[in-house]
């Protein structure tokens, strides 16, 4: 016994603590000694041990086990006595997901959602309802295989894709590199396509563009044959020797743009802005002019009804 009063002796604070007959300190330091012969092993074993605590003094059960009449007993083993159990935490939140937007009925109030279908999070939610709204969460999402409105292709190299007829009003491709695509009818109204790069391997026929931003694009050689591109924005964009032919460009701003060597045949540009545009070597035969503003900046209407005298900026 004389060992183990020996150590625990030493630390004051063991003392006190069981005295006052609080939460338990960690018993290794009353670990070692004759009762525990594998102390100094480094085990995982828990040895219980029988003390008595006289007048804040700690000291061993006597040998039937018991205490003196004015000691206290109490345990102790090489984990410490056990703490009182804490209370229960508070319910943490999660991230749903699914291939919809959420309803009110998922989820509860501090829940995110995430709209695997359009990339799309939503949340916290509160009050029992989802925001009406919510983030895309890719920003550059080239890998998309799946086309709908509003994608986001911005700044992907887009080879060989099949967008033919697809619905992808809204749409970002700003900066993205096309070639060998197929756009033939898709609907691209509203879509961000500045700064795009196109060829005459990627075909537009017929795609509807209507209001898309075309801005400073490079569609070199690019054929957009029965085209839509009413109010379509065209500042600046490289369209030498583009397939315009049939396309409706009324309304369109080709403010700055280069059409040399463009096809035009019977293309709409009734309201359209080519103020500095290069027509040179154009092909405009067919072109339903009205109310267009020409290349040196007068009106087709004050112009015979035509620019073609007016192509010179």
């Amino acid at each position: 016994m004389w060992k183990l009063e020996r150590k625990i002796l030493a630390i004051p604070a063991i003392v006190a603590v069981l005295a006052l007959g609080g939460a338990g300190l960690a018993g290794a330091s009353a670990g070692a000694g004759a009762h525990n012969s594998k102390s100094h092993e480094h085990t995982s074993e828990v040895h219980t041990y029988k003390v008595c605590v006289e007048h804040g003094v700690v000291h061993g059960a006597q040998a039937n086990g018991a205490c003196p009449l004015d000691a206290s007993a109490a345990q102790i083993n090489s984990r410490g006595l056990v703490g009182p159990r804490g209370l229960s935490g508070t319910n943490g939140n999660t991230v749903l997901n699914g291939t919809v937007a959420p309803t009110s009925g998922v989820g509860n109030n501090g829940d995110f959602y995430l709209d695997t279908a359009t990339e799309t999070l939503y949340g916290p939610k509160a009050s029992g309802a989802w925001p009406g709204t919510g983030t895309g969460v890719v920003a550059y999402n080239c890998s998309a295989t799946t086309a709908y409105p509003g994608m986001d292709l911005a700044g992907c190299s887009i080879s060989g894709a099949e967008l033919g007829g697809a619905a992808v009003a809204g749409a970002d491709f700003a900066d993205s590199q096309f070639s060998d695509s197929d756009l033939a009818g898709a609907n691209l109204a509203g879509a961000n396509l500045a700064d795009t790069s196109l060829d005459s391997d990627d075909n537009l026929t017929d795609a509807n563009l209507t209001g898309a931003n075309l801005t400073n694009p490079d569609l070199q050689g690019a054929n957009m044959d029965g085209a839509g591109t009413v109010n379509a924005d065209f500042n600046g964009a490289n369209l030498g020797s583009a397939n315009l032919t049939d396309a409706n460009m009324n309304w369109a701003n080709l403010y700055d743009a280069n059409l040399v060597g463009a096809n035009l045949t019977g293309a709409g540009l009734y309201g359209a802005d080519l103020q500095w545009a290069d027509l040179s070597g154009a092909d405009l035969s067919g072109v339903n002019w009205g109310h267009t503003l020409c290349p040196d900046g007068t009106n087709s209407d004050n112009d015979g009804g035509t620019c073609t005298s007016h192509l010179t900026p």
